[in-house]
């Protein structure tokens, strides 16, 4: 009698399923260098059988792809009645999370380039997070040090949401250093950006290049853009994410995935300890780190300041 009341009750638990209390929803895909940064930081902090995770690909899949994972991730949440939503950047809480603000769940945003009027965040009770701040200054600065001769820099980006919103808080000028941006779509104009940059730059500086089509219209992998830059490019590249200088880009004040994932798990592990989401201010200002590649400095036969490899965080 004992042994069956242990199988009913066994039967009847896997049935009604094991929701868990966390959703941690993303903007891109699975692979992507920045999302899968954030998940090492996010699950040191967080154990990862605790939390439910969805993929909105919105840097690689289709239109009617990305809005079917969409609606997978609404209807799932409406299904699983999550406690508390993690967004990874603008696309993932303007599409999903942001149609919980001001309800009983808890949101946690990550990666967010749009400032808070944007969402209007201060009239938004049950949310909090942390921003993502590109160094910009702090990056041209560096470059003055390194590079005193530099007066003409072409910066180089993908046309994403997140990237264009970052981009309206990138100066045109830094003391004597002009930087011309250029928004790219497909790696033919890409090519020949770089190519046209040797004769004309002095500096190449990358932001971003995810969603670059190839010639046949599909999203091609960013690690595999920033491949044949390199293998291109002789002039100094100056990068403002970590995965970029450790894949071979000579340097740059960089931020990371995971950090991100660090600070957004704090937060996390603060909510479910009970303490009000109200009283968890938003982060403004993300760990930036000064990162050098001495390797690829030694393939562009350039010699990086004492001062700036001793100051450096980070060295590949």
């Amino acid at each position: 009698m004992k042994n069956t009341t242990i199988i009913i009750f066994l039967i009847v638990f896997s049935c009604i399923g094991y929701t868990k209390d966390i959703s941690l929803i993303i903007s891109y895909h699975k692979g992507f260098p920045w999302v899968e940064d954030f998940k090492k930081g996010f699950f040191k902090v967080i154990p990862k059988d605790d939390v439910d995770i969805y993929y909105l690909d919105a840097k690689k899949g289709k239109t009617e792809e990305i809005k079917k994972n969409i609606n997978f991730t609404l209807k799932s949440i409406e299904k699983n009645q999550p406690n508390i939503i993690v967004c990874l950047d603008d696309f993932a809480l303007e599409n999903v999370c942001k149609k919980y603000f001001n309800t009983e769940k808890q949101i946690v945003f990550a990666g967010i380039n749009r400032d808070k009027e944007y969402y209007n965040l201060d009239e938004v009770k049950n949310i909090t997070g942390v921003f993502e701040h590109i160094y910009f200054a702090q990056t041209f600065e560096i470059i003055k040090d390194a590079f005193p001769y530099a007066k003409k820099a072409l910066l180089l980006s993908d046309t994403s949401q997140s990237t264009l919103s970052a981009l309206k808080k990138c100066p045109k000028t830094y003391k004597d250093l002009h930087i011309d941006i250029k928004n790219i779509k497909t790696l033919k104009e890409w090519q020949q950006e770089v190519y046209n940059a040797q004769s004309i730059y002095d500096l190449l500086i990358i932001l971003t290049c995810a969603k670059i089509k190839d010639k046949n219209g599909n999203y091609m992998n960013n690690k595999d853009v920033l491949k044949w830059t390199l293998q291109n490019n002789k002039l100094p590249e100056i990068a403002l994410l970590e995965w970029m200088v450790k894949d071979g880009a000579l340097l740059g004040v960089t931020i990371s995935g995971y950090n991100h994932g660090i600070e957004s798990g704090i937060i996390v592990k603060e909510l479910l300890k009970g303490i009000n989401i109200s009283n968890i201010k938003p982060i403004q200002y993300t760990k930036a780190e000064l990162t050098v590649n001495t390797k690829r400095a030694k393939e562009l036969n350039i010699k990086i300041p004492i001062s700036i490899l001793l100051f450096a965080k980070t060295v590949y």
